[in-house]
């Protein structure tokens, strides 16, 4: 059962690799800035946090966020200092990807419509494409070798930090918008089969 347990995993992780080595070939690489307008959120002082209000995020949240679609706050701002800011700069909108930048590096969360949160400079950065991409595809990406072998080059093992000059120079695999829709939905199929798999055998 154990050994089943491996494979059953192993065998989505073989199907991913090669979706973004052998079928990546296939396909154009670019920039990742020149797929994605990236940037981060005007910083938030600590002396405007509040103890309710508008939830206020770092790298922990987002990955929480990723991981199970929902998580709590342990800092706020105020509903007036969030309103001052969505009227003179960017805020999270519906497909934008959030991703972590500190720390836990790639993990990213895919913001939907409704949602409500300013989150911290420096730690999350966020990606709008320029023009129509699937988000999850992006993400499926960034658990590649393909992102991740050059994350290691790009970061460095010492310091676990992915400035906004450095994350656009990341090179990713470009299919056509069609191309990126068939793959979510193949890898997404095969994930779920792997998970039942590992949950039948655990």
């Amino acid at each position: 059962a154990e050994k089943n347990l491996q494979n059953a995993r192993a065998i989505f992780d073989s199907h991913l690799e090669s979706v973004f080595t052998d079928k990546a070939k296939e396909w154009s690489n670019r920039l990742l800035g020149d797929v994605f307008h990236i940037g981060s959120s005007k910083r938030i002082y600590e002396t405007d946090w509040t103890t309710e209000g508008v939830p206020f995020f770092g790298g922990r949240e987002i990955v929480k966020l990723a991981k199970y679609g929902s998580t709590e706050s342990a800092s706020f701002i105020s509903e007036k200092k969030y309103q001052e800011y969505a009227s003179k700069y960017e805020m999270p909108q519906a497909d934008d990807i959030l991703m972590t930048a500190r720390g836990t590096i790639g993990v990213g969360y895919i913001v939907k419509s409704g949602d409500k949160f300013y989150y911290k400079d420096g730690n999350v950065i966020s990606l709008r494409a320029k023009s129509p991409s699937n988000p999850k595809f992006v993400l499926y990406a960034f658990r590649s070798n393909a992102i991740l072998d050059q994350l290691t080059v790009l970061v460095g093992t010492t310091v676990s930090h992915l400035p906004i000059e450095k994350a656009k120079m990341l090179k990713i695999c470009s299919p056509t918008f069609e191309i990126q829709n068939y793959i979510v939905d193949c890898l997404e199929m095969m994930e779920t089969q792997s998970k039942e798999l590992q949950s039948i055998y655990q």
